[in-house]
């Protein structure tokens, strides 16, 4: 089962980002896992503006680099902070066993963000609304979601 993020809530929000320093707007991929499925953002600001407070208990954060990152009610709107908390061996194991099942190679595994750029381009590729241009255009943009790295800036 392909587990990918709302249609079109990560391409306007990583359209309306417009200063990769912003505070809010996070230069690695997000991932978040609920039980053996992922959802892959851009941003922090996509992931946490995606779930609802009732989702923070039953699923992982992470940063593209393993740090975990904790997920809090800010008066009803998900919050995601760092935590000083790393996981970088979990991160790579839970996307070995995961990228096989989405038909991707497991050794993107080692590079999160190259592999969170992969599951981006797939969800994008599995669009809905291909029958309507104009829709399509609207939801998804044009093109696939490319994340930065922080040599990028």
């Amino acid at each position: 089962m392909i587990v990918l993020p709302m249609r079109g809530s990560t391409r306007a929000l990583a359209d309306s980002a417009t200063a990769w320093d912003d505070p809010l707007v996070a230069i690695w991929a997000v991932f978040v896992w609920d039980g053996h499925d992922v959802w892959v953002f851009p941003t922090t600001a996509a992931a946490a503006a995606r779930f609802e407070v009732l989702d923070l208990d039953e699923l992982t954060y992470f940063a593209d680099d393993g740090t975990v990152l904790r997920a809090t009610d800010d008066k009803q709107q998900v919050r995601l902070t760092l935590t000083s908390e790393r996981r970088p061996d979990e991160l790579r194991e839970r996307l070995q066993a995961y990228l096989p099942v989405v038909g991707l190679d497991p050794g993107l595994a080692d590079d999160p963000v190259s592999a969170a750029q992969a599951l981006l381009e797939l969800e994008w590729r599995a669009r809905g609304f291909q029958w309507f241009p104009w829709l399509d255009r609207r939801l998804h943009g044009t093109a696939p979601v490319v994340l930065r790295r922080e040599a990028d800036k």
